[in-house]
């Protein structure tokens, strides 16, 4: 039997600066990402700064980086789903 992992939950986290991780900086913001599918991904358990339109812009390139084109997120209490490439369209 041969043995295939793949990786489908990730722990992101967001700096205030480029290369924040490997600074060991403090991260600003944290939340679980989940692939849902081939091309989707829930992310849930956010805590931190204010989720807005940049913040908003970054997480999407980060999931379209490792092919996700729908993200579905809670964020207190609601649902929302982002679609990937309409956002980084406008």
């Amino acid at each position: 039997m041969y043995i295939h992992l793949e990786p489908v939950q990730w722990v992101m986290r967001g700096y205030n600066e480029p290369d924040g991780f490997a600074k060991k900086l403090p991260f600003e913001l944290v939340s679980n990402v989940v692939s849902t599918g081939s091309d989707s991904a829930y992310m849930f358990g956010a805590k931190g700064v204010r989720f807005d339109r940049e913040t908003r812009i970054n997480v999407a390139k980060a999931c379209q980086a490792i092919g996700k084109n729908w993200i579905v997120m809670e964020r207190h209490g609601e649902r929302h789903v982002i679609d990937v490439a309409k956002l980084l369209r406008r």
